[in-house]
This record gives C-alpha cells, sequence and structure tokens, in this order.
C-alpha cells in the first residue's frame, strides 16, 4: 500500500542541496538566537539521512523512496546476511526507518569490512563494497556510532518527556547536545563521501541485480 506523503519529497539533487543549504542556515540562526530545540530537530534529521544515505551507497535499497527494510534484489539480499552475521542481538527484522536500527547496519558494516578476512567466493558486489570500506576510517565511524547512541538517549528523553524534566538541567544542557548533534552528523557525512567515492558500490550492486 502506498503511504500519502505529507509534504512534497526533493525531486533532484539540486533540490537537496538546496534544502540542505537552508537547514544549515536555520540551524545556525537557532544556535545564535538560543533556539536549541530547533537545533535538535535538525541534528536528528541530518543524522538519519547521513546513516540512511551510507546506507544507500552501500547497497541496502534499490530505490531511494524504499523505507522500511533491505530490498529484496540480490546485492540488498547478500548485505542483509553480512548485516545480520555481524550485528549481535541483530533483531529478526531489520526497519531502517528506526535510527538504532540504521546505527546497527552502519556498525555491522564497519565491523565486517575492518574485522572480516576476505572471502575469495565473495561476489563482485561484497569485494567491492569491502574494498571501498577500507578507505574509511573504520575506528573513527564506529566511536561515531557509540557516542551517536549516547546522544539519542539524551535527545529522546528530551523530546519524549520534556514537561518531565527539570528545566534548569535542560537548559544546562541542550545548547551541548544541539552542538554534539550536528559535529555527529558531520562525521557520518564524511564517512559518506568516503563511500560513495565514484559510486563504485552502487554500480557493482547494480550488476549484481543485473546477474539475479
Amino acid at each position: 500500500m502506498t503511504v500519502k506523503r505529507q509534504f512534497t519529497p526533493v525531486q533532484s539533487c539540486m533540490e537537496k542541496y538546496q534544502t540542505y543549504r537552508e537547514c544549515m542556515g536555520r540551524y545556525s540562526r537557532a544556535m545564535r538566537s538560543g533556539f536549541f530545540f530547533e537545533a535538535l530537530l535538525i541534528d536528528y534529521a541530518m543524522i538519519e539521512d547521513r546513516l540512511r544515505s551510507f546506507l544507500w551507497h552501500a547497497g541496502a535499497f534499490n530505490r531511494w523512496e524504499d523505507k522500511t527494510a533491505f530490498c529484496k534484489k540480490a546485492a540488498s539480499r547478500e548485505l542483509k546476511a553480512l548485516v545480520e552475521a555481524n550485528w549481535p542481538g541483530c533483531p529478526k527484522a531489520i526497519s531502517l526507518d528506526k535510527l538504532s536500527h540504521k546505527i546497527g547496519a552502519v556498525r555491522a558494516i564497519a565491523v565486517w569490512s575492518s574485522e572480516t578476512p576476505r572471502n575469495p567466493d565473495d561476489s563482485a558486489y561484497l569485494n567491492a563494497l569491502r574494498s571501498q570500506c577500507e578507505s574509511l576510517d573504520a575506528a573513527a565511524l564506529l566511536s561515531a556510532l557509540r557516542r551517536l547512541e549516547d546522544w539519542s538517549k539524551a535527545r529522546n528523553e528530551i523530546i519524549h518527556s520534556l514537561l518531565n524534566k527539570q528545566t534548569h538541567d535542560v537548559a544546562e544542557r541542550i545548547e551541548s547536545l544541539a552542538c554534539q548533534g550536528m559535529e555527529l552528523a558531520r562525521e557520518l557525512d564524511g564517512q559518506v563521501v568516503i563511500l560513495k567515492r565514484g559510486e563504485r558500490v552502487r554500480k557493482a550492486a547494480y550488476l549484481q541485480v543485473r546477474r539475479g
């Protein structure tokens, strides 16, 4: 069933660039003006988008608009199996709409590429993914994901139970939390830039899908 969208999605790379530019402008104005709740919202949106982009460039989705799960094409099935094998306590159903699941999937890819020996039977797609991931700073990525989990817990406490928190405690911490969120988003973006170079993994995933 097609879900009706409440807002019009971006339709091109230029529109995505313009949206990012506008949101970054809003973030800067919010931080200068003390509107830290707005800054926190933009942080979260950036983090969600960068994690999803990492998984997109790793081959998890056949179409960007595929929302909740690894698609069933050949390369994505391989990636899903890889994630499940390298994610202790992996949920039975991975929902890539959930921040925690995206974090778990990205972490599993980083662990696989940095700690698991090459397999001569791996497909061309998995070899392309590994080669590209070897250019990542796996230690820095894993560190960012650990800090992101802590950040997300603090953010969730504020968003979901603000009126049950002492206002002075929130006031003392929210500016720092808003700064940390943007720092994490930028760290993740740096890793995405490396993974997407030349679209090598996406091209290998496409060929894998064509082979079936």
